[in-house]
């Protein structure tokens, strides 16, 4: 038996494309708990929110989303995290990996180095991400393989998208 979780699967979105009480459902801090439901749509609270934003919101454009990938799979190698799945959205980005490191810390860090290679590449943005995000921790291989085939299979049409080849073998095959 494993002493912690086999795997994180981490969610983050861009600056102020997904509000609280937007009408796809959200998460906030009282609402949070795996499998609960999301938020209701609240047009009232979805405003209020619009109107506290300090930025415009905030895309990845085609290049934009190969440089964030190209960041998340040299930064799980720099720091020896075992990347399993990352997809780079318009709007958001998916990571599976397994490390001893706490999941916060590890979003946070995901964020700040996507972030700086965005930054080199195009420019500073005054916000690029909304604040935190989604660090669910998978306690077994099962959790492990749907967050990965969620990943990899659940979001529509791949944009930017990698598969840990030698750990999952058999996605890719479905996929070829």
């Amino acid at each position: 038996m494993t002493e912690g979780p086999y795997g994180y699967f981490l969610t983050f979105t861009c600056y102020g494309t997904r509000l609280h009480g937007d009408s796809r459902g959200s998460v906030d801090r009282k609402h949070n708990l795996v499998g609960a439901r999301y938020l209701e749509e609240d047009p009232l609270r979805s405003a209020t929110e619009r109107g506290l934003m300090t930025a415009d919101v905030a895309s990845l454009d085609e290049p934009e989303r190969a440089i964030v990938l190209e960041e998340i799979i040299s930064s799980c190698s720099r720091q020896n995290w075992l990347l399993h799945a990352a997809h780079v959205r318009s709007t958001h980005v998916h990571v599976v990996l397994t490390t001893a490191t706490k999941p916060e810390v590890v979003l946070g860090k995901v964020k700040s180095f996507a972030s700086r290679a965005l930054n080199k590449r195009f420019g500073k943005k005054q916000r690029r991400w909304a604040t935190h995000g989604s660090t669910v921790w998978l306690w077994d291989p099962r959790r492990l393989d749907r967050a990965v085939d969620y990943v990899v299979r659940g979001q529509g049409s791949p944009m930017q998208l990698y598969v840990n080849k030698l750990a999952w073998e058999e996605y890719m095959d479905h996929e070829e």
